[in-house]
Parts: structure tokens; sequence; C-alpha cells
């Protein structure tokens, strides 16, 4: 099994190597600053959607295992949630994966400058789109099925950037352009 430490050593060194091209070009501490927390989130992100990594070689890859775990019908997974009637496994499910998206959406406009919206819905739908085809992917390739594809996961996900996106054009509009100057 590979655990998720693997994760932060992977960010933490993305992150020294950004700190030092930055010092060393001279960069507007604001922007380094935005890029080292977006560096340090997108580690998180990275450590809770896919870790830890098992490989179980005695697991025979067949299609119903694999039908289980890639579901594409909308919703389907929630209603099962709202079914067990469990508060807890909701809030985390569901608001887990709509709050681990809203800090992208915030801060994806502050780091790539873009003015049409369109083109940060893009990205926020691509970031869970690869999410959940890396997890389906993973568990091909490692026969192993801890992680699940799910549709809802894309929706929610896409949700939560979206949320973020809003956040970002309710800030003051002073603070923005304060950011976007660097």
């Amino acid at each position: 099994m590979i655990s998720e430490a693997i994760a932060y050593i992977v960010g933490i060194v993305i992150l020294f190597v950004w700190l030092i091209y930055s010092h060393k070009n001279k960069l507007n501490p604001t922007r380094i600053m935005i890029i080292s927390i977006f560096i340090l989130y997108m580690t998180a992100v990275i450590s809770i959607t896919f870790f830890p990594l098992t490989y179980d070689p005695s697991l025979k890859l067949a299609s119903d295992v694999l039908s289980q775990r890639l579901i594409l019908t909308p919703f389907q997974t929630t209603i099962s949630y709202v079914c067990l009637g469990n508060p807890f496994v909701i809030f985390v499910q569901l608001g887990g994966n709509i709050i681990m998206t809203i800090p992208f959406g915030i801060m994806l406009p502050m780091i790539v400058k873009n003015k049409k919206i369109c083109f940060y819905l893009l990205l926020v739908l691509a970031l869970p789109l690869f999410i959940e085809t890396s997890q389906l992917v993973l568990g091909i390739i490692l026969q192993t099925f801890y992680r699940t594809a799910d549709i809802d996961d894309v929706i929610y996900n896409f949700l939560g950037g979206m949320i973020g996106l809003a956040i970002y054009k309710l800030l003051p509009k002073k603070f923005r352009n304060r950011i976007s100057a660097n």
C-alpha cells in the first residue's frame, strides 16, 4: 500500500521548486503566496482523492466489479446516501465533494488570467473529470477498487468550483484588481 505521505512529499518538493524559481525570477510576493497556497491545496486534494493506493494481485478484474466502481447514473449514489438516513455520511460524501473544490474556484482566476467565464468553467469541470477518470484508471491498473468513479462526484465537485468562482466574483473589486495586477 502506498500512503498519502508520498503525495505530501511530492507536493512539498514542487512547492520548494516553485519558491526557488519565484525567488530567482523576483516574482511579486502576492503571486508567490497565492500560487504557493494553490500548490498546498492541490497536494491535499490529490492526497484525499487518490490515496492510499493499494495493490492486490489476488483480485481479478471482473466486469461486474468494474460496473460497481463506475457509476454513470446521475444522483444514484446521492439517493442511496439519503435512503441510508445517516446525516454524517451525507455531509462527508456530498458536502465534502462540494467543499473540496470551492478553493479551486476561488484561486483559479487569481492564478490563470482570462476574462472569459467559459474558460474558468471548463477548468472547473476538468478537475473532477480528471480525478474520477484517474481513480478508475488507477483502479484498473492496480486491480483494486478502493475508490469509485462516480458522476455524482463530478457534479458536486463542479458545483463547488462554481461556488468558488461566485465567491471570487463577490470579493471587493479593489481586492480582485490588486490580485489581478500581480
